[in-house]
Parts: structure tokens; C-alpha cells; sequence
């Protein structure tokens, strides 16, 4: 509605318009172009220069002018590849650097490999969760962003080691490769808990055990994150990762009785209330009790 009661504009208007773009558009080329010519220049230089002290330097200034590139790029696949191939010499720049013990633009470089990299797998489908049943295989270019974020951990003094460290485990969680994604959240919540990533390794390392549906493990680790004060989670986080617990436990006398051992499973129900006194299950765990007990 608030479209058709605009004012239609007039001839003299809509020339404008056209004009303004086809200026956008010609100012858009000449840079697409001139960052074309300028990446030409610096990959001639390096072939004929490769022992050039400089160089390192070189090939971070390439994969800026490829990054630029890419952006301007109005084609998926050109704009991919152009992120790619500024991803490849940052990554240059960055080995380069580290042998040559500058530090100047070492991070810089390596954070501009994760940049890159992250803006190419942006564009990529992600698995369907309805169709994704287990683990799924690792596309190249997050396979690279993968490496790219393990050298940037390994840098001496870099500021976001732990957020490089969650978003390896992010991403091997996001195609299932469970023990991956856990390890690379152990990692966090050990060594870096109060950061913010923390928390949120926490929460993804709960939601995997719920995937595998090893409740035991589920319990045990949401317990944990619930007392563990270093963590970086507030007291409403704090309730959930409880509440998890309790239906972990409650989910394994539920198992056991589905299975068919039921004195067990009676077993197991009488232990959760005496375990969680207070929960909110506890009269479904008592008759479930009797239940498997008259079976």
C-alpha cells in the first residue's frame, strides 16, 4: 500500500535515475577493472622476483586487490573463486611472514584467510537438516576455512584464539562429525571458559550428546556446565543446562523401558527421583516404576 501511494515520477526524474546508475555501473567496472590490472601487476612481480625480501608483503597486497575484486564481482562463481585465490595468498603472506619472523602483518594475514574463506562459504548450500542423518562430508572450501582457522590458533599472541577455536568446532558440528566439533569444544570451555564462546561451547557440545542420544554422557556434561562458575553463562543458561539434565536422566530409565528391561528400568526411575527430588517428572517416574515393575 505505502508503494502505490507513491508519486509515479516523471520523464525528467526516471532520466536521472538512469543516469546516476549508469554511472554506478561504469564506476563499478573501471574499479572491477582497475583491481584486475593491479593483481596482474603483483602476481607478474612475484614471478619475476621471487626471492624479493619484500614478498611476503607482496602477496598480502594481492589478496587485497582479490578480495576487492571478488566484491565486485555480480557473478557467484567468479565472486567465489576471486575469494579463494585471495585466501591462497593471504595464506602465502601469512607462511611468509612467519618464516621471515615479521609480525607486523602476521595476523592481519591470517585473519584475512578466515575473512575470505568465511564470505566464500556463505554462498554454499548447508546440509538439510531433515535429509542430513549423520555425518556429512566437509566441502572444500570449509575444509580450507577449517585449516585456516587451526593456523591462526597456532599463532603466538593472537587475540581471538578461542573464537577461532569455536568456529572449528561450530563447523564440524554443522555436518556432523560429532567427535570433531567436541573436541574442538572441550578445547574452549577448558582452557578459555569465561570468554563469551565459552557458554556457547557448551551448548553445542549438549546439543551433540542430544543428537547422539547418549543420555548418560548428556547428563553428565550438563551437570557440569551448570556448576562450573567459570563459565561464562548467566544464572538463566544455567537453569537450562539443569533442566537438560534431568530429562537426560529421566531419558535413560525412559530407554531402558523401551528396550524391554524393565526391572532395570524401575530401577532407574526410583534412582532419578532420589537424584532430582524436586523434578517435575517425578509422579511419571513413579508409576512408570510401578509399571515396569508389575511386567
Amino acid at each position: 500500500a505505502h508503494q502505490e501511494a507513491r508519486q509515479p515520477l516523471s520523464l525528467p526524474q526516471r532520466r536521472h535515475q538512469l543516469a546516476a546508475l549508469e554511472e554506478r555501473l561504469r564506476s563499478v567496472r573501471f574499479l572491477s577493472a582497475l583491481h584486475f590490472a593491479t593483481t596482474a601487476v603483483y602476481r607478474d612481480y612475484l614471478t619475476r622476483f621471487a626471492d624479493d625480501p619484500d614478498r611476503g608483503r607482496m602477496r598480502y597486497l594481492l589478496a587485497e586487490h582479490l578480495q576487492r575484486t571478488a566484491r565486485l564481482s555480480t557473478e557467484k562463481q567468479r565472486y567465489v573463486d576471486h575469494l579463494v585465490a585471495a585466501a591462497e595468498q593471504y595464506r602465502l603472506a601469512r607462511d611468509q611472514f612467519a618464516a621471515d619472523g615479521s609480525t607486523d602483518l602476521l595476523e592481519a594475514a591470517a585473519l584475512g584467510a578466515i575473512t575470505v574463506l568465511g564470505e566464500a562459504v556463505e554462498v554454499e548450500p548447508l546440509p538439510n537438516d531433515e535429509l542430513a542423518a549423520g555425518q556429512q562430508p566437509i566441502p572444500p572450501n570449509y575444509r580450507r576455512l577449517l585449516t585456516a582457522l587451526e593456523a591462526y590458533g597456532r599463532l603466538p599472541h593472537v587475540e581471538s584464539r578461542a573464537e577461532a577455536l569455536y568456529e572449528r568446532g561450530r563447523i564440524y558440528s554443522v555436518f556432523l562429525h560429532k567427535a570433531q566439533a567436541r573436541k574442538q569444544f572441550a578445547r574452549v570451555i577448558e582452557t578459555y571458559p569465561q570468554r563469551r564462546v565459552g557458554c556457547l561451547a557448551a551448548q553445542l557440545d549438549l546439543d551433540l550428546l542430544n543428537l547422539s542420544k547418549d543420555f548418560a554422557a548428556l547428563e553428565s556434561a550438563a551437570v557440569t556446565y551448570a556448576e562450573l562458575s567459570e563459565l561464562s553463562c548467566n544464572s538463566s543458561q544455567r537453569r537450562a543446562f539443569s533442566e537438560i539434565a534431568v530429562k537426560a536422566a529421566f531419558k535413560q530409565a525412559e530407554t531402558l523401558e523401551k528396550s524391554g528391561q524393565f526391572l532395570p528400568a524401575a530401577t532407574a526411575y526410583l534412582a532419578f527421583n532420589r537424584a532430582y527430588p524436586n523434578n517435575r517428572y517425578r509422579e511419571i517416574a513413579v508409576n512408570n516404576a510401578a509399571v515396569c515393575f508389575d511386567k
